[in-house]
């Protein structure tokens, strides 16, 4: 379908900014439509434009004047807006282009027709020119709508006009609150020329680009909603989605993903996105402007994704998995629903012109996020379950008092000197240096836990230098060990403190060889 634009169109709206210039932007793919503007038209709607702005600006100046705004100190606002006015003007020309282009509007020139077949049409009335024999842009207009369903044998064609008088036949409202019909009538001699050219039926007029975009989608999608705000977000929404899935998603795959992000097994060791199937649940949000006529929507759809897995042996593995021996791991195939979120960049009409996938994330209702649920809390638990035991372990340390360790150090000396036949020479050797007992000692005394009974301490240090077995205990009466009388601070016989060692000679020595 050609979709031909008349000046009017552009003199309603100059930006292009409605509610029926967005659905045509979308829907222009979507309908396979191919929207013409002849180049008459352009210059004209250009002309027009600007001519509008002189009248603002000298209808600016009069009010200016009428409320005294330079004498009241305002003629910077004045200049500015003049400034602002001069400046729309000249740059609505480069502006009407660029939308044009994002549109992707076919900019036809004049068809070539001698000259002498305007003079014809102008002199004898013929439509579009009227009784006065006015009417030139208008033939040439007219003339590129022939030419094009000549070029074009194929598609049908919309003209579309608001200028009734000359391309209007009788099919106007009877009142103002009536509205225009859809599709409207052209003039009976223009229908004629139609008839004539065998175009007939392939021709039809609007007088607004609302009144051609409802009459659209009412043929084309009678699904869609028939108010124009909401068949401009159906169609954005449309031609959006179309864009993801044709020109993003397709360069999202493969990918490494996150095994977590996607509720994957937990015992996940790598995954790789291989391909993106079937997509729903699509949503979008503007987000604001990314330079010039530019803005950022951000987007989520949902796609059916293939995945490879690798996972770590268990007892029993997939019989389609691809087994790894060399490091225990076997790779699958999986298919689930995945979200994948990103954003677009779209023109002055809301067309997408490129787009990135920032996230790909299980869905919220994915019953697999409650296995990494489940995974966080045994971790936590079992954290700080260490950490307890950590500190209560610690608790569980013997303090020893220093003093003991000295204390000890005489009955532990003797002891490893009548050991001595029985270990290594470097083992003994070690045990008897000095140095060893003194680390042994600092070590031994550092160690934290509860500090014994002091009674008790200083018990068995009495204990230990009187030759006592074990520290006397609260209230029991002194007792000598082994009979003995000794007195407190003297040495201790090696006999008192250890058994009796004998050799298997019964000398108490044990030949070199036993050593080894």
């Amino acid at each position: 379908m050609l979709v031909v634009l008349d000046t009017t169109v552009f003199g309603a709206d100059p930006m292009c900014a409605s509610d029926a210039w967005g659905v045509l932007a979308h829907a222009a793919e979507a309908w396979d439509l191919k929207i013409v503007v002849p180049s008459v038209v352009q210059l004209e709607a250009v002309a027009g434009y600007q001519r509008s702005l002189v009248g603002l600006q000298t209808a600016a100046e009069g009010w200016m004047k009428k409320q005294r705004f330079i004498g009241l100190g305002l003629s910077a606002a004045a200049d500015d807006l003049e400034m602002s006015i001069h400046e729309a003007a000249e740059n609505y020309g480069d502006q009407l282009t660029a939308i044009l282009a994002d549109l992707n509007a076919i900019i036809v020139p004049v068809p070539n027709v001698p000259h002498s077949v305007v003079v014809e049409r102008a002199v004898s009335r013929r439509k579009p020119c009227n009784s006065s024999g006015d009417g030139y842009r208008d033939t040439l207009n007219w003339l590129t709508v022939l030419e094009l369903l000549r070029q074009y044998p194929d598609d049908d064609l919309y003209w579309v006009s608001n200028n009734t008088g000359d391309f209007g036949g009788d099919s106007a409202p009877e009142s103002d609150q009536e509205p225009d019909p859809v599709p409207a009538v052209l003039h009976a001699e223009l229908l004629e020329e139609l008839a004539a050219a065998g175009f007939s039926e392939r021709v039809k007029y609007a007088h607004e680009l609302r009144d051609m975009v409802s009459d659209l989608a009412a043929t084309l999608a009678p699904e869609l909603p028939q108010d124009m705000r909401n068949l401009r977000s159906q169609l954005r929404a449309q031609t959006l989605t179309r864009f993801v899935a044709q020109e993003v998603l397709p360069g999202v795959a493969p990918s490494i993903v996150v095994p977590r992000e996607c509720a994957l097994p937990v015992d996940t060791i790598w995954a790789e996105l291989l391909a993106v199937g079937e997509l729903s649940d699509f949503d979008f949000e503007i987000r604001g402007a990314a330079g010039g006529d530019q803005a950022l929507i951000d987007f989520k759809i949902t796609g059916e994704s293939v995945l490879v897995l690798s996972r770590p042996v268990v007892e029993k593995i997939p019989a389609s998995a691809t087994l790894s021996p060399e490091d225990q791991t076997f790779e699958m195939q999986i298919s689930k629903p995945l979200v994948f979120r990103g954003y677009l960049a779209t023109n002055s009409v809301g067309k997408p012109l490129g787009g990135e996938i920032t996230k790909i994330a299980s869905r919220v209702d994915d019953p697999m996020r409650a296995d990494w649920h489940d995974k966080d809390v045994r971790d936590r638990n079992r954290s700080a379950l260490s950490g307890t035991f950590a500190r209560a372990l610690a608790g569980f340390k013997p303090v020893i008092d220093p003093k003991l360790i000295e204390s000890m150090t005489p009955s532990l000396t003797a002891a490893i000197q009548a050991m001595q036949p029985n270990l290594f020479p470097s083992l003994a050797s070690t045990l008897h240096d000095p140095q060893f007992l003194t680390a042994l000692q600092r070590v031994v005394g550092s160690l934290k836990l509860p500090m014994n009974d002091p009674k008790y301490m200083d018990d068995l240090r009495a204990a230990l230098i009187t030759g006592r077995s074990e520290p006397k205990a609260v209230g029991a009466p002194e007792t000598p060990a082994k009979g003995e009388n000794l007195s407190e601070g003297s040495e201790v016989a090696v006999a008192d403190v250890m058994p009796e060692q004998k050799g298997d000679d019964e000398t108490g020595e044990h030949p070199e060889s036993d050593l080894l």
